[in-house]
């Protein structure tokens, strides 16, 4: 399996399942109209919450089922802050769309290149409709501002705090690379994987009980098998790709 059929799957499968989460937000909104407002269908159904529940979840099932169109995952999260920020400036919505919208963004590859830039312009977006909703809506400006301080500093903490992890978890699996599929006995399997976990032949041999020279064998063995003649380059391979048994 490769990196972008395993992305394809991940994006499909989140897709499809943001889009059955906003459909049913979109369905609880209605019902909650209903009930409140006399069973009042016309103003259920044209509420801008289900109106917005609606379209998201047809942009996020799209996603979902065409590959070219996984760009409406993060697009359909950042359409629905401005309309959130709009209704109510002071919203948790509008900063909660955003803060989605730039996690699907990491996730695909648009922080990549250009980062700063990218993320300045982004808080900058986020901020400009933060205004235009309080002037709007007649409110201080410090009822937009504040939402901006606050997702700026967790993205920003987010970021730099768990960096590494959001890159590996967000970025592009991994090609995997079966050991079963290349001969590996269960044996030399588990030889592979202490050396994942970087341990030392020494520490290897006292693990499987056997000898040293046992051990250096053994491992020797495993990166024929694999055409590679040291652990140096055994270190790039499973930078490469994702090592299974």
């Amino acid at each position: 399996m490769n990196s972008r059929t395993s992305l394809d799957k991940s994006s499909h499968a989140t897709g499809l399942a943001l889009a059955v989460i906003f459909l049913a937000g979109a369905i609880l909104d209605i019902i909650y109209i209903l009930l409140v407002h006399d069973f009042d269908v016309v103003r259920a159904l044209t509420h801008p919450y289900t109106i917005l529940c609606f379209i998201m979840a047809v942009g996020l099932y799209l996603s979902s089922r065409i590959p070219k169109l996984v760009w409406l995952q993060p697009f359909v999260f950042a359409f629905g802050s401005p309309l959130a920020i709009f209704d109510d400036p002071g919203s948790i919505y509008g900063a909660g769309f955003l803060s989605m919208a730039t996690l699907l963004m990491f996730r695909l590859g648009y922080f990549r290149k250009k980062a700063a830039l990218k993320f300045t312009g982004l808080i900058l977006f986020f901020f400009t409709c933060e205004i235009l909703g309080a002037t709007i809506g007649r409110r201080s400006l410090v009822t937009g501002v504040m939402p901006v301080f606050f997702v700026t500093v967790f993205l920003l903490l987010l970021y730099f705090s768990y960096e590494e992890k959001l890159m590996v978890y967000l970025k592009e699996p991994k090609p995997r690379l079966s050991l079963t599929d290349k001969g590996f006995t269960p044996l030399e399997t588990a030889y592979v994987f202490a050396i994942i976990e970087g341990k030392s032949a020494k520490e290897i041999a006292y693990e499987m009980k056997v000898t040293e020279s046992t051990a250096r064998n053994n491992i020797s063995r495993a990166f024929h098998k694999l055409g590679l003649s040291d652990r140096h380059e055994f270190t790039i391979l499973s930078m490469k790709y994702e090592i299974v048994a």
